[in-house]
């Protein structure tokens, strides 16, 4: 399933028809529009379940969900946490040369010279800049998601030109 990113995490169940209440990652953004299923679970891909979407709607910076299958209280409870990951290919178009952390999930990152650092795994967000976490190699970076570094980005890869000692700065 390397074609899923996260797109929010279920914070909670809402009410007792079994909706649950979700809050969108650092560049989801706040639509379910043209998605029609989902998949939970937690942040390393590894055993998702797929989820139909019945129904969706904004309540304030929250999204609720109603999930076929997911009938009450009690069953929408016990997703409270998950990670909604959605298809890449039914995230909303972007504008040209735009971009959102979400697109670089699971992307491999090398650096210019050709150094191989691993595959992003996670975002912070940060006052000033996003950060990717980059894990790889036994090794886990934190790099800096800021469009002076990224040079170029392809479906399955992002090469980055780094400031001297950033990696070094990481060990």
């Amino acid at each position: 399933m390397r074609d899923l990113v996260p797109l929010a995490r279920i914070t909670r169940a809402h009410g007792v028809r079994g909706d649950v209440k979700v809050l969108a990652l650092p560049g989801g953004g706040d639509t379910f529009d043209g998605i029609t299923a989902i998949w939970l679970g937690d942040d390393n891909r590894r055993g998702h379940r797929r989820y139909r979407i019945e129904k969706w709607r904004r309540q304030g910076k929250f999204i609720l969900l109603k999930l076929r299958g997911i009938e009450d209280r009690s069953a929408a409870a016990a997703l409270a946490g998950e990670f909604v990951w959605v298809r890449r290919r039914e995230l909303p178009p972007r504008a040209a040369g735009a971009w959102s952390p979400l697109d670089f999930m699971g992307l491999r990152v090398s650096t210019e010279e050709g150094e191989e650092l691993g595959e992003v795994t996670a975002f912070l967000e940060t006052g000033g800049h996003g950060v990717l976490t980059v894990s790889g190699n036994e090794r886990e970076y934190l790099v800096p998601l800021h469009a002076d570094f990224v040079v170029r980005r392809t479906r399955n890869e992002v090469i980055m030109r780094l400031p001297p000692g950033l990696l070094d700065m990481n060990a």
